[in-house]
């Protein structure tokens, strides 16, 4: 079972970023700990150009206050070319040693004309205690 837990929505350089975030009871461990945690994201281009996104850069950050940096080429193996007024859509997951964390970070662009500029990731919740059924 799946428990929706928080959603977050904001708009950098042109591009809004919705994310719903939710902890996953089934996949999950306490007694390893592993808490395991869905996300969905939402990627919408309000640019007048198409816009590829080229890497992502992300920092999750820990109940304990420790933190793990991942960055790499596109998302989920894909390097999605958004055109002017549509979506990209995507999910992934996250497993933390702890109950609730964070998350947040940049995807790297570069529109129609060669111009590469960041979209910042909106910092988002990842909460095991206030799951809402």
């Amino acid at each position: 079972m799946t428990l929706r837990t928080n959603t977050v929505q904001a708009t950098s350089a042109g591009f809004s970023i919705k994310i719903f975030s939710e902890y996953n009871h089934e996949l999950s461990d306490p007694a390893r700990p592993a808490y395991f945690f869905d996300y969905s994201v939402q990627i919408t281009n309000h640019n007048p150009v198409s816009a590829q996104l080229v890497c992502r850069s992300w920092k999750i950050i820990d109940a304990n206050g420790a933190e793990n940096h991942i960055s790499g080429q596109g998302t989920k193996g894909e390097k999605p070319i958004i055109k002017s007024g549509e979506s990209y859509n995507y999910r992934s997951f996250c497993i933390l040693p702890t109950e609730f964390g964070i998350m947040k970070g940049v995807y790297r662009m570069e529109d129609a004309h060669g111009k590469s500029f960041e979209v910042k990731i909106p910092t988002f919740q990842l909460l095991k205690s206030s799951a809402i059924h």
